[in-house]
């Protein structure tokens, strides 16, 4: 009569738990938590992902808006230098521009041509930088004239 093998039935009982042992990798073993561990890294980078595009998106906002402001400082710079090509006379009023960064009117801007062609190399300075020219120099008749090229004045004779 046969008898059974001991250390062969040890042997399958140790493979057999061993390989049980790995079936805890498996998603429907381990409870599927390795199905929701990725999930949450899903989660997470969607989440990651809409946090960027929205500090992008207000980016863009911010940027446009920027650019907005631009133009309508450019406009009415613009306007303004059209109206002062058409002054005549000294005591025509001025249109004034305003600050080229900030779209602000420029404090004691010239209300006249004389009254620009009166003031002096210091109360331009303030005027100058306001549009973004320069100021280097210390000749005020060159201050003055740049300044009327600039507002779009022509020469009055």
């Amino acid at each position: 009569m046969a008898q059974p093998n001991i250390p062969r039935m040890v042997q399958g009982a140790t493979t057999f738990i061993e390989e049980l042992a790995l079936c805890t990798n498996l998603p429907a073993i381990d409870g599927g938590a390795a199905i929701l561990a990725r999930l949450d890294q899903l989660s997470a980078s969607v989440v990651d992902l809409r946090n960027e595009m929205r500090d992008e998106f207000t980016n863009v906002r911010h940027e446009i808006a920027t650019l907005r402001l631009q133009a309508t400082i450019r406009d009415s710079n613009y306007y303004a230098r059209l109206q002062n090509g058409r002054i005549t006379t000294p005591d025509q009023t001025l249109t004034p521009l305003v600050n080229q960064t900030t779209g602000v009117a420029i404090p004691n801007f010239p209300i006249t041509s004389f009254a620009l062609s009166e003031a002096s190399g210091t109360d331009l300075v303030p005027i100058l930088v306001a549009l973004g020219q320069p100021t280097a120099g210390r000749a005020e008749e060159k201050k003055k004239k740049r300044l009327r090229l600039f507002i779009g004045l022509v020469d009055i004779s």
